[in-house]
């Protein structure tokens, strides 16, 4: 296990495999909220010191920490407080599940590079209308009647953004089933159920609300509208890209099977689709081409559309990351250049493997490779023209024509 330090004592193995096995954004935002809301529960800080207010904020006080540890204090309440555990238990569980599968956001290839944005542009979303409606004078107003209601809008900009994250999941995977508070609930209803949940234990919603109204905002800022030509709002910067790499899980982890961004389920193909190893797919078409018995063929291509726990077969992956070569081949796809134009051409051949140009994530409800390219890449990409030329069509969440091709 990657990072995972030796001599830990057995009574801890499970805790700090499943700390290391969190997505590298989500570790980082965790570890930093169990640190400052375990040095508030010691009385360390104060809360005073750390919540986010803007009259500290800005000149003359410039006490410009605020605005990080506002996004890092789960709360006025400790660590033996049910809501606090809560809501640490629901970053660890919630955030890790979107950043495995992030909404695309334009020009990264990397899960990170989604992942950041959402944080970044959701953090812009939340203090800038949080300022808008305290700056104003009706609210001051209130205050000025209802002095008792101060401490109930005291900002806690950890359960804003939480829930933020937790609506982008409910969307982007609205049929995953989650284990919320202890109960299983569809990913569509997860939010709906925190509203709910959070009535009846009379807990304060207004970051719930405030937090979902900020989701919404931003897969609106990150979905290709028409109206715009198919383009974004707001997409990831380039600088972000090229200082995170284009590549889906580059790096030290590739060879990791306990990597964070494969779901269960995957295979070695999915790790070899997403990074473009060649050689490692070849061998295993070879090892296809090499049996003679109809049974075994169709038992060893099975593993080239093998899905994971969201529906992801290699292809998807290879989509995802623009590995056209790895497309060919998981396509079987001849490569051809025509005489007369000098262009090139790309024809699926009668293969052994059987794999659907059109198969879907998600239980047959996701994206085609085709919309994964587009998403990714570009519809200017190559990989974008051969899955066109090869039959591709763009399908994505909430289109209605399903490809029930095996």
């Amino acid at each position: 296990m990657a990072n995972n330090p030796d001599n830990v004592p057995p009574f801890f193995e499970p805790i700090v495999e499943f700390y290391y096995s969190l997505p590298p954004i989500s570790r980082t935002w965790f570890t930093a909220s169990m640190a400052v809301t375990t040095l508030h529960t010691f009385e360390q800080i104060e809360s005073s010191k750390i919540f986010f207010d803007y009259d500290r904020v800005k000149p003359p006080f410039l006490e410009l920490w605020r605005i990080a540890t506002a996004f890092c204090w789960a709360g006025p309440g400790t660590l033996t407080d049910f809501s606090t555990l809560m809501l640490l238990y629901n970053l660890a569980v919630i955030m890790p599940s979107y950043e495995r599968s992030p909404f695309p956001t334009g020009n990264g290839r990397h899960r990170m590079t989604d992942s950041i944005v959402a944080l970044a542009v959701c953090t812009v979303l939340i203090l800038s209308s949080y300022l808008l409606i305290t700056q104003t004078k009706l609210y001051m107003e209130i205050l000025r009647v209802f002095p008792d209601v101060h401490p109930v809008l005291l900002p806690i900009f950890t359960r804003t953004l939480l829930y933020a994250v937790i609506l982008l999941e409910s969307r982007r995977h609205p049929n995953r089933q989650h284990n919320i508070n202890f109960f299983p609930v569809p990913g569509k209803f997860v939010p709906l159920f925190h509203v709910g949940f959070g009535l009846i234990m009379n807990y304060r919603i207004n970051e719930t609300i405030h937090g979902i109204l900020v989701g919404y905002m931003f897969e609106f800022l990150v979905t290709r509208h028409e109206w715009l030509g198919r383009r974004r709002i707001v997409q990831a910067p380039h600088l972000l890209v090229q200082s995170l790499g284009e590549e889906v899980g580059s790096g030290p982890e590739v060879n990791n099977p306990n990597r964070p961004y494969l779901e269960p389920g995957a295979n070695h193909l999915h790790r070899a689709a997403a990074v473009g190893d060649m050689q490692f797919v070849a061998s295993q078409i070879e090892r296809v081409e090499a049996l003679t018995s109809t049974g075994a063929i169709a038992m060893e291509a099975r593993k080239f559309r093998q899905p994971d726990r969201n529906g992801w077969q290699p292809i998807h992956e290879a989509a995802r990351s623009g590995q056209l070569d790895v497309l060919c081949l998981l396509l079987e796809v001849d490569v051809v250049t025509r005489e007369d134009t000098a262009e090139v051409a790309y024809r699926r051949r009668a293969g052994m493997l059987q794999v659907n140009v059109n198969a879907r994530t998600n239980d047959n409800r996701g994206y085609t490779p085709l919309r994964l390219v587009e998403e990714h890449q570009g519809i200017d990409s190559e990989c974008c023209e051969l899955l066109c030329q090869v039959g591709g069509v763009s399908l994505g969440p909430g289109d209605n024509d399903r490809n029930d091709e095996d």
